[in-house]
């Protein structure tokens, strides 16, 4: 019986070449794009889950509605010194990090490009990075009173301009010049190796902002449930704001988040590839 079968799928392979080739690349395709749309969903909802792990799973992060939360940059927004003031004063939370992102125009080695800058509180920066992983790969990290100085991603210092730019060196940001005291070490990730840090003041003082904060980052002590944190946190500010014109999440919200997005995705794709099969079958 089984020998008759494999007869007949023979002579109609040989009788039917140009369907049967048609049949097989059909089953072939589909079959491979099956596999590989499955593995990389896989493989970017591994990467995502690794950098917010990386980034720490204990951190808090508050910003404006209206100014974005923290994507591009958006200038002054909502969030103000009197909300990192309500933060310190809770018993829960390590410490607190005020950050304000904006563009500027950077000039070495006579080559001007525009480029966004961070500038960041310099009494927690030590903490702030080390907790993610992040360290000089060269010089220190920015310290409380420093003024005129910053950090810069490692392809920034050594790749971006026709010149490295070294530790101790120089850059121009919007025209005032800033001796590099620190270089990150290379993390393989773009924007993070081409980050430029400031101190906050600085920036502000480059922008004119006197008050500038994009966003806080609130690190949770050790133990202490992150979702009940978010909670509290959002209570205390509306408490204290009187309004509710900001976002407060946490990387685990944005990892579920993420990760059933990616995977709604990854599906949809695969029913694609299944129907390929199908059709390849019949």
């Amino acid at each position: 019986m089984i020998r008759q079968i494999i007869e007949i799928i023979i002579k109609n392979l040989t009788h039917r070449k140009l369907r049967a080739y048609l049949t097989i690349l059909g089953i072939i395709i589909g079959v491979t794009a099956l596999i590989s749309l499955m593995t990389l969903g896989q493989g970017l909802e591994d990467g995502i889950t690794k950098q917010f792990d990386k980034f720490g799973i204990r951190r808090i992060f508050i910003a404006s509605k209206t100014t974005g939360s923290f994507g591009p940059p958006s200038g002054i927004g909502t969030i103000t010194r009197e909300d990192i003031k309500t933060l310190e004063k809770l018993p829960f939370l390590e410490f607190v990090q005020s950050m304000y992102r904006d563009s500027a125009e950077i000039d070495f080695n006579h080559k001007k490009e525009i480029m966004d800058v961070f500038g960041l509180d310099t009494e927690n920066v030590r903490q702030f990075l080390e907790e993610a992983g992040r360290e000089p790969e060269e010089g220190r990290y920015l310290e409380k009173g420093d003024s005129k100085v910053a950090m810069i991603g490692y392809l920034l210092a050594k790749e971006y301009f026709d010149k490295e730019i070294p530790l101790k060196g120089s850059i121009d940001i919007d025209g005032v010049k800033f001796r590099v005291i620190g270089i990150l070490k290379e993390e393989g990730s773009r924007e993070n190796d081409m980050v430029i840090q400031i101190p906050i003041d600085d920036l502000r003082e480059l922008k004119n902002k006197p008050d500038a904060i994009t966003a806080i980052t609130a690190q949770v002590v050790k133990g202490y449930d992150i979702d009940e944190a978010a909670t509290k946190i959002e209570r205390a500010l509306k408490k204290e704001r009187n309004d509710e014109n900001f976002i407060v999440t946490n990387p685990k919200k944005i990892k579920e988040q993420a990760g059933m997005i990616l995977g709604a995705v990854r599906w949809v794709v695969s029913a694609i590839a299944a129907i390929s099969l199908l059709v390849g079958g019949i």
